[in-house]
């Protein structure tokens, strides 16, 4: 007998169980195969970008633009 946890962490027996099949169709698993709470992508890279802000040391504001195109580094765009 298998007891299956669809919250489980690890996904196999999840797989496994969505992969039986009878030919005969006589017995199929059914039900909730995985059940599992996980961030969004967006949430994800929201924080991702949250993260840098804050080791930047906060948003970039006007006067750091204005420093940047007026500092003394240089770039050359195309030949």
């Amino acid at each position: 007998m298998v007891i299956h946890d669809a919250g489980a962490d690890d996904p196999s027996m999840a797989f496994q169980l969505s992969r039986l099949e009878d030919p005969t169709f006589a017995h199929m698993p059914m039900g909730i195969f995985r059940n599992v709470t996980r961030p969004s992508y967006d949430d994800l890279v929201r924080a991702q970008v949250d993260d840098a802000v804050a080791k930047a040391g906060g948003p970039v504001t006007d006067a750091d633009l204005a420093t940047l195109l007026h500092g003394k580094d240089t770039w050359n765009v195309g030949d």
